[in-house]
């Protein structure tokens, strides 16, 4: 679904390991007993995964800045992406 809408996505199953990961990050001592939270050093990993792979995709794909919003309409760049203007956005 994100593909399809040209949005970003991680799927943070496969960067933990997949299948059994939530185990081995618990015996690991890296999640809570409620094994939905992560702890401490658990958040520290996690956190670099998502990091490592924000700069990845970004060098990947040549990241060019979307262009910046605009105080109005007439003021927005022709052609722009989203079309939206500062006072588009919530």
């Amino acid at each position: 679904m994100a593909l399809a809408g040209g949005c970003g996505f991680f799927n943070l199953y496969t960067a933990m390991g997949g299948a059994g990961s939530l185990a081995r990050f618990h015996q690991a001592g890296f999640m809570h007993e409620d094994l939905v939270h992560p702890r401490g050093r658990g958040l520290d990993l996690l956190g670099q995964l998502v990091a490592d792979a924000l700069l990845a995709g970004w060098a990947n794909e040549g990241a060019v800045p979307a262009p910046a919003l605009t105080s109005s309409r007439e003021d927005a760049p022709v052609g722009s992406a989203s079309g939206q203007t500062a006072e588009a956005v919530p």
